[in-house]
């Protein structure tokens, strides 16, 4: 797993061994009509926060979509927007209460059968799929 910033991630009280953090950049797990999963925590880190992040998504979503541009200059990009996302959530100091309580209440649409995907993933023994399951109980 990379880390962006060890000292920030500390800050949140997660840390490799206790978390793994699926991130559903192409809807795989929620459905087109559910929110993305970076604007489901902006309506708790205000509008400042909501402002920048969709400037963010404004600069580098034609990027990523952009089948012309070359694979080393796309990767390049995405790194760089992904760490412009997480700089603006330690700014707007994202805590994991702000979190839980963003994906309760941020509108996600879960497609059919992923909760049981995540739990049966989180289940799994000798593996790094360890999840937060905010929605539901991963026992």
């Amino acid at each position: 797993m990379k880390y962006i910033n060890s000292p920030k991630l500390e800050n949140l009280k997660i840390n490799k061994d206790n978390t793994y953090i699926v991130i559903d950049f192409d809807r795989t797990i929620t459905t087109k009509e559910s929110n993305d999963s970076w604007s489901v925590s902006g309506h708790l880190l205000g509008k400042k926060f909501e402002k920048e992040i969709n400037e963010a998504y404004q600069k580098y979503r034609p990027i990523e979509i952009d089948y012309k541009i070359p694979i080393n200059e796309k990767e390049e990009a995405m790194n760089t927007w992904y760490t412009q996302c997480m700089d603006l959530y330690y700014k707007y100091e994202l805590t994991k209460e702000k979190l839980i309580k963003s994906v309760k209440t941020g509108g996600l649409i879960y497609r059919k059968g992923a909760k049981e995907f995540l739990r049966k993933i989180s289940k799994r023994k000798n593996t790094s799929y360890n999840f937060i399951c905010w929605n539901w109980k991963c026992d």
